[in-house]
């Protein structure tokens, strides 16, 4: 079962800064901001950075786009994927177990409007398909660290328990 955090928003922003200095949970040199916001009052709650999928929307300097997010069912997405609690909402998925297209359809297929791929080791993960697998894919796509996987995860459950993160 998919875990619903309906009082935190996810928000991905492509920034323009080039040579951006991140920390280690962040990926070096990254474009996709992955900014969590309370839907109660939409403070910030954290914010991460990521690599931008080869596939998918095409997100560019401009592009704004916010989601409710939830954790894939299964967490790694390969295969059949529990439908997404709200409709276009941003999975929080598991590197492995299936290429990066397969995981990208089976979210799409179950309504999810992004995949937010977190690696299953410390750095960060260039994504890539074949145009033939990867063709017709709209989600938003961006890939994230280990531990920016493990902090959402955190983040998500701690909202969910009715805590403040």
């Amino acid at each position: 079962m998919a875990v619903v955090v309906p009082r935190a928003l996810l928000a991905l922003l492509l920034l323009s800064v080039s040579g951006l200095v991140a920390a280690q949970r962040d990926c070096y040199g990254a474009v996709v901001e992955v900014t969590v916001l309370s839907d109660d009052d939409s403070t910030p709650l954290d914010a991460f950075y990521g690599y931008p999928g080869p596939f998918g929307m095409a997100l560019n300097d401009t592009a704004t786009e916010q989601y409710p997010v939830a954790v894939a069912d299964p967490v790694n997405a390969c295969g059949k994927v529990a439908q997404a609690p709200t409709p276009g909402a941003a999975a929080v998925v598991a590197r492995g177990n299936c290429s990066f297209a397969d995981k990208a359809w089976a979210l799409q297929r179950a309504g999810y409007g992004a995949m937010l791929l977190f690696n299953n080791e410390e750095e960060c993960v260039l994504m890539s398909a074949n145009r033939t697998e990867a063709q017709g894919l709209t989600l938003a796509v961006a890939s994230l660290t280990q531990e920016t996987g493990a902090l959402l995860q955190q983040l998500l459950a701690e909202h969910a328990a009715g805590g403040s993160a």
